[in-house]
Parts: structure tokens; sequence; C-alpha cells
């Protein structure tokens, strides 16, 4: 069940990424919003207006992954979103948690405000898989 203001949130929105922990529970509300919430959501904004409906569904990154994530976990992964015919899109990158994440965060900053850290890359690494790499075609 989504509450209200997420629900206000995305009918908002024009793009969604949905972040979605190395858990069940994550993993549940991720594939909802996915499957179904989001379709619900473009279904009504097509009915107000058939020129943009959105928000557009991203996909499913992972975000605060453990350093030591193994094919174990993945495995599980894998079979839970088998259990919920999901087969949207997953992003490759998956952001890890490091210090200068938790750092960010006590000082309320963006996580990126270090250049050379490394969740700084990741997060350039999501933005290229995302929205530039697709762009470009090879001759």
């Amino acid at each position: 069940m989504v509450d209200n203001l997420t629900q206000g949130v995305l009918f908002a929105s024009d793009l969604l990424l949905i972040p979605v922990d190395y858990d069940r529970r994550s993993l549940n509300h991720g594939i909802t919003l996915y499957n179904k919430t989001v379709p619900k959501i473009q279904e009504f904004r097509l009915k107000q207006s058939p020129v943009h409906v959105g928000p557009w569904n991203l996909g499913l990154v992972y975000s605060n992954c453990p350093a030591d994530v193994g094919v174990n976990i993945d495995k599980f992964i894998d079979q839970y979103f088998q259990d919920f015919n999901f087969t949207g899109k997953v992003c490759k990158v998956r952001l890890r948690t490091y210090t200068q994440t938790k750092v960010a965060e006590f000082r309320k900053v963006p996580a990126v405000c270090w250049r050379a850290s490394p969740i700084t890359k990741l997060f350039d690494s999501l933005v290229d898989e995302i929205f530039l790499k697709h762009n470009f075609v090879d001759h």
C-alpha cells in the first residue's frame, strides 16, 4: 500500500528510479511500485491528458549495498523476481555504502560532494547507464 504523500510525489513526477535495498521487504515494495502503482498512475494521467503519460519508470537500482554481496544473495534475488514475475529493468550499477555516504548524511549534503570518492563514481556510472550510454550508436 502506497501512502498519500508517495502517491502525490509519483503523480507530480515525470521520471522514476526506484531504489531498493538487498532485502525482501525493500524488493517487494520496489516490485509493487514498478508493476502495480506506477501503471495505475500512468493510466490515471493518460485520462487527464494524452500528451504526457508519466512517470516514466527508469527501473530499480540497488542502494545501500554491502561491499561483500555474493553469488548466493544474487540467486535469492533472482528467484524472488521470478516468484513475482518481475520482468522490469534493474540497473547494473549498484550503489554501495561508503564512509562518505554516511558523512554526507550527517552533514546534510549530497553524497557526491567528494568528487574523487567511490560513491561519486558510482553515481556517475548510474547516470551514464540510465541517460547517456543507450543514446550512443557505434558505427
